[in-house]
């Protein structure tokens, strides 16, 4: 049966090993077999006893700390961060001079980002000496700076460091805050410097990004480049009662195209949202029937609005 456990977890079947590892369960005695049942329990999230799998490790330093350390990654997953902090910080104390002990201070690091400790978590780096682990260094280093307004510092530290730590699990929220930022200061050209970063690692990202350059012209009164970055994002978004009342209100100003304008407005109204783009379309779209002469229509809309 541990046979046929192991064989199962090395083939990637995890929840097959683990139903074979619990029914061998009073038979497993090697260090070996201990340490593929603590990795299927923790993957099966019985974390109780992949404790109790580890303690029983006790004699293998390496495995026994490495497996303190995914102890406290699972606390991380499940936002446990106490706890997560305690087995962290077991590996680092009592494992010293190793790699898993930096690894264990970068991760003690990053939650103290997340208790707002920000100059703490910078000095702990100065204990990570290995080069292996300078791409999450940076991550920290970056995260910190932002946290404490010190933006143009991460930027910089981003813009020399993004291939290196383009696949960091924490570089889609960085690039988000620069977004933000860049947004705050309607510096559109700056943002479209990390467009390709975003278009190849983190599509999912290009509607916000697309919609906020769109802002910034918008706001300046260049309709010409809002209305095209408006046009590259994907109506089935989240913005998309923003860019179409935003769309119509070009159409309208700009283009003096007010029977475009009318169409992207009643394709607002019908779209079963409720937002502030739709209420403020309703009401210019009962304006605009109201222009033309059509007063029954415009009366209409607005006793929808009223409801």
């Amino acid at each position: 049966m541990i046979l046929l456990a192991k064989a199962s977890f090395y083939a990637g079947q995890v929840d097959k090993a683990y139903e074979y590892f619990n029914a061998a369960r009073e038979y497993i005695r090697e260090a070996e077999d201990i340490d593929c049942y603590f990795e299927a329990a923790i993957r099966n999230d019985n974390i109780d006893y992949a404790k109790d799998l580890s303690s029983r490790l006790r004699d293998d330093k390496p495995r026994y700390f490495r497996t303190l350390y995914e102890i406290g990654l699972y606390y991380k997953d499940i936002f446990s961060y106490e706890d997560a902090r305690g087995y962290f910080s077991r590996v680092f104390m009592d494992y010293p001079d190793t790699m898993l002990s930096e690894q264990s201070l970068l991760e003690i690091a990053l939650l103290d980002i997340k208790d707002a400790q920000y100059d703490e978590a910078v000095s702990r780096l100065k204990g990570v000496k290995s080069k292996s682990l300078e791409n999450r260094k940076t991550v920290v280093l970056i995260t910190a700076a932002y946290k404490t307004g010190r933006y143009q510092e991460g930027m910089d530290l981003l813009r020399k460091n993004i291939n290196s730590i383009i696949k960091e699990p924490e570089t889609k929220g960085l690039l988000r805050t620069t977004v933000d930022y860049l947004v705050s200061n309607d510096d559109a050209a700056s943002i479209l410097n990390y467009s390709r970063y975003i278009a190849v690692n983190f599509p999912e990202e290009l509607d916000y990004m697309n919609i906020s350059v769109a802002n910034i012209y918008f706001r300046a009164k260049n309709y010409n480049k809002a209305f095209s970055w408006y046009s590259k994002v994907q109506l089935k978004s989240a913005y998309s009662t923003e860019v179409l009342y935003k769309m119509a209100i070009i159409h309208e100003l700009f283009y003096r195209n007010s029977r475009a304008a009318m169409q992207l407005l009643q394709q607002l109204a019908e779209s079963n949202e409720s937002d502030e783009f739709v209420s403020a379309g309703m009401i210019e779209l009962s304006i605009l029937y109201y222009e033309k002469g059509q007063k029954d229509q415009s009366a209409k809309i607005l006793t929808d609005i009223v409801g």
